[in-house]
């Protein structure tokens, strides 16, 4: 299995643009009072980063579409067929997530805190 890039992890992690189309993420790193307290420190920000990816470290993307299907914490993603059965859905690439290393963390970190202290 391919580990997703270093934009596709942060797109699925915090949000932001992919393909030219917007992506909320996979946390809540918007919503409070969690965007506080993951912001409240590097460390508290390296932590949440850390449990989201944990807790849904697979991408299923479309490469047809250039898109982001979903986001799971199964690398095998189930939806109903046209029949009304539950079944597997194929044609998507599943790709890991990984946690970046600090250098990129850090940058992730000083861009949301001058975008919310804005």
């Amino acid at each position: 299995m391919k580990i997703a890039s270093i934009e596709l992890t942060r797109v699925c992690t915090i949000g932001g643009e992919w393909n030219g189309r917007g992506h909320e993420g996979a946390n809540t790193f918007w919503e409070e009072p969690s965007a506080s307290e993951s912001l409240e420190s590097f460390d508290a920000f390296r932590a949440a980063v850390a449990a989201c990816i944990s807790a849904c470290p697979y991408v299923h993307y479309d490469d047809e579409a250039e898109q982001i299907v979903q986001i799971n914490d199964d690398w095998e993603l189930f939806a109903y067929d046209e029949d009304g059965n539950w079944t597997a859905r194929t044609g998507l690439e599943v790709l890991k997530l990984k946690v970046p290393d600090d250098k990129f963390l850090l940058d992730w970190y000083e861009d949301l805190k001058a975008w919310r202290d804005a």
